[in-house]
């Protein structure tokens, strides 16, 4: 494959590069003493511990995206139990003709609807750690530069969790197809009604990115793609899965069936992420993540 310097983007090598430099934290972050102490959110704690997760946005053409992968890596050493981290292709720097001539596209419907969401400036690579405002102390804006997941990630994981989530797959290989069993426990009140969200996720994927550099821009052919969105099972914003006014200690249940598979798609390295979340603070209140096989 011929070597295709991406020029019409260069422009925006600076501006990105000074985004994903810095983000301005308004005030102090108060952190708990202990995480793994008694009602901490760590696995060391005494009860559940709390899972974060991290949505990456970027693409083939986004030639800061491998540092957000580096610092993703950095996170999953130092979380090991707690991080689930996904890469979701949209915006301007997901269009395959950037890595010309490929032409995979692994875009999808989903991810575009969390892009416009979560992150319509169109900046990248950046993402949200549980969709929260820790970092950025603004509801409109909760997406923040990847230099600055650590520390969202290391007080995001400090409180007790307000629920459990418990995922249950069952896999037919014939028809190469997944249902899914979920039940959720309530560890404290909540006024707010709550929706369950599945992903479907494809690990390793190889293939073209684009890459920024104080030596040029350059495209690598064999690219490591860590934890590729593949799509959404069911809605993008998910199911309700709990009206509100719950109490602690309250139970609720959900299950999809027959979900297919694509015929691409490796099975061997396909897992199910499923995180449940506040409707009204948009915020994630747990997740969990299961391999397929």
């Amino acid at each position: 494959m011929k070597l295709f310097v991406v020029f019409r983007f260069f422009v925006l090598f600076a501006a990105v590069a000074a985004f994903a430099s810095c983000d301005k934290v308004e005030t102090p972050i108060e952190q708990p003493a202990d995480p793994d102490g008694p009602g901490g959110g760590g696995p060391g704690g005494n009860g559940p511990f709390r899972k974060v997760l991290v949505e990456s946005f970027g693409g083939i053409g986004c030639g800061f995206c491998p540092n957000a992968d580096a610092d993703a890596l950095i996170l999953n050493d130092s979380f090991p139990e707690q991080v689930i981290y996904v890469t979701i292709n949209a915006g301007q720097f997901a269009d395959p003709t950037l890595a010309n001539p490929t032409s995979i596209d692994w875009t999808t419907p989903a991810g575009n609807v969390y892009d416009s969401i979560f992150n319509s400036a169109g900046l990248y690579p950046n993402g949200l750690v549980n969709r929260s405002t820790v970092i950025t102390k603004d509801t409109s804006d909760r997406l923040i530069a990847h230099g600055t997941w650590y520390s969202a990630v290391n007080v995001t994981h400090y409180p007790a969790p307000g629920a459990s989530l418990e995922i249950e797959l069952t896999y037919n290989s014939g028809s190469k197809s997944v249902d899914i069993s979920s039940t959720v426990t309530y560890l404290s009140d909540l006024t707010d009604p709550v929706n369950i969200v599945y992903y479907l996720v494809e690990d390793s994927l190889v293939g073209p990115q684009v890459t920024f550099g104080f030596s040029g821009n350059s495209l690598k052919d064999e690219y490591t793609h860590r934890n590729v969105l593949r799509g959404s099972i069911g809605e993008p914003m998910g199911t309700e899965i709990s009206a509100g006014d719950i109490s602690s200690g309250d139970n609720a249940t959900h299950s999809t069936t027959n979900f297919v598979l694509d015929d691409e798609w490796d099975v061997s390295k396909c897992a199910v992420i499923a995180y449940i979340y506040n409707r009204e603070t948009k915020e994630i209140i747990q997740a969990e993540e299961q391999r397929i096989l």
